[in-house]
């Protein structure tokens, strides 16, 4: 079995690591945010679902606090 791996180095490029490894430069950097505040505003404006759920917000910052925890503990951290 060949596992691959990419790693994206700040939006400006990316590394595949499998049978070879392949580098690459993206065209542009572009993290969303843009998008993502235009879709935000343009859900309180038209007051329908914002583009990310509440919950999902939650989870991914009690997995961010839980990994900062893991590594000041140096233990694995489970969420539920």
């Amino acid at each position: 079995m060949c596992r691959q791996v990419a790693i994206i180095d700040d939006f400006k490029k990316m590394t595949f690591y499998g049978r070879s490894v392949k580098k690459s430069k993206l065209s542009k950097q572009d993290k969303g945010h843009r998008n993502e505040i235009n879709e935000f505003l343009k859900a309180i404006k038209t007051g329908t679902q914002s583009p990310i759920l509440f919950e999902d917000i939650y989870m991914s910052t009690l997995a961010t606090f839980a990994v900062i925890d893991s590594l000041k503990e140096r233990r694995t951290i489970h969420l539920s």
